[in-house]
């Protein structure tokens, strides 16, 4: 889901690229970004994903030697 500041109301956004757990998220500049976690076989996944609001489409933005679970992304 999605939360429109303007209206103050949420709204379904289209699903992520990869199905993922225990990953890490954070909003910046009007993006949300997406990284580490496993994937539905439980394997660490590279993949760092970006969710676009005005296109409401995600992509693949990098991929690291990094594979993490359970941490967090801070934007300021």
């Amino acid at each position: 889901m999605q939360r429109h500041s303007a209206a103050d109301k949420w709204s379904y956004a289209s699903g992520m690229n990869i199905k993922r757990w225990g990953h890490s998220a954070c909003i910046m500049r009007g993006r949300i970004y997406v990284a580490g976690g496993d994937n539905a076989e439980t394997e660490p996944l590279d993949e760092k994903d970006c969710y676009d609001l005005p296109t409401s489409r995600w992509k693949i933005v990098a991929r690291t030697n990094d594979k993490v679970v359970s941490y967090a992304l801070v934007a300021f």
